[in-house]
């Protein structure tokens, strides 16, 4: 199971009770911090929005995670990039 932060924060899920339920099959780990819950993909930098990132990543790494993280930054509508 791809467990991405991103999409379950959209929805309002909680990220702990999600690796409690299911820890065996998650591989792997997109992890994406957004701007507001049930907002759309907009994301944000990792030590900014809502997502409780460092708890859940204690939380993670407590029951000795060994899969991939991936880092991911999402945006609505086109971008310029300088």
């Amino acid at each position: 199971m791809v467990f991405d932060t991103g999409h379950l924060e959209w929805v309002n899920v909680d990220l702990i009770e999600v690796i409690d339920r299911f820890y065996g099959f998650i591989f792997p780990l997109d992890l994406k911090v957004c701007k507001e819950r049930r907002k759309g993909p907009d994301s944000v930098p990792l030590v900014e929005g809502v997502t409780n990132l460092q708890g859940f990543l204690n939380h993670l790494m407590a029951k000795i995670y060994l899969g991939y993280l991936i880092l991911e930054r999402a945006f609505m509508g086109r971008r310029r990039i300088a």
